[in-house]
């Protein structure tokens, strides 16, 4: 029997490292084919409402730029080692990996731009034709490894922005320190796990080879 691969998805950070001396740009990100024109429009929501624009002169890797409970200096090493097995929901970007070079931001899924939240952009603006542009990007993923197992460690702002592929888990969430509800998504090969931040990280900390 061929073993499952885990690809766990996470949330990026509020708390974040500024600065950076490393040069990218937007069209670099991961998916860049598939999320780049929603990126495009939800960064010129960004600057309209009066932030500064990005420098894409000062980036670096996202497991160093965000500095939540979640990416303890543990974690980060194993982010850095194996990259392949985590995926990223960033509030401005959509999913991301880890060694995506990203310039400073703050935003986050709760946000009103232009009148509609962070997150139900992302559940519906591609064209506005109402597709989930995150799981039209999960999909490509599975649909080049179909044994592949996604493992969701997000708040449920972040679930929202996926349109049913990644929400409700929150309805019966553990409030006991260590304990976590699994939850298994439809279609089936989509697994919650929804609990403390400081549960999350140690959950990655041993389940990150």
């Amino acid at each position: 029997m061929t073993q499952r691969k885990f690809v766990f998805v996470i949330a990026c950070s509020k708390k974040k490292l500024d600065g950076g001396g490393l040069a990218s740009q937007m069209s670099d990100l991961s998916f860049s084919n598939i999320l780049n024109p929603c990126r495009e429009e939800l960064l010129r929501k960004y600057i309209n409402a009066g932030n500064a624009p990005l420098d894409w002169k000062r980036c670096m890797p996202a497991y160093d730029r965000y500095r939540g409970i979640i990416y303890s200096a543990e974690v980060r090493e194993k982010l850095i080692n194996n990259p392949e097995n985590v995926l990223i929901v960033s509030a401005l970007f959509g999913l991301i990996k880890p060694h995506d070079l990203i310039p400073y931001y703050d935003l986050s899924m709760t946000k009103n731009l232009e009148g509609t939240r962070v997150n139900k952009f992302w559940r519906n603006e591609i064209e506005n034709c109402h597709k989930c542009i995150l799981n039209e990007a999960l999909l490509t993923i599975k649909n080049q490894r179909p044994d592949i197992l996604f493992v969701h460690l997000l708040p449920v702002d972040y679930q929202d922005a996926f349109c049913g592929f990644l929400k409700n888990s929150d309805s019966n969430r553990a409030h006991t320190h260590g304990n976590y509800i699994p939850y298994i998504m439809d279609p089936p090969n989509y697994l919650s796990y929804d609990t403390r931040g400081w549960w999350k990280k140690n959950y990655l900390s041993l389940h990150l080879m």
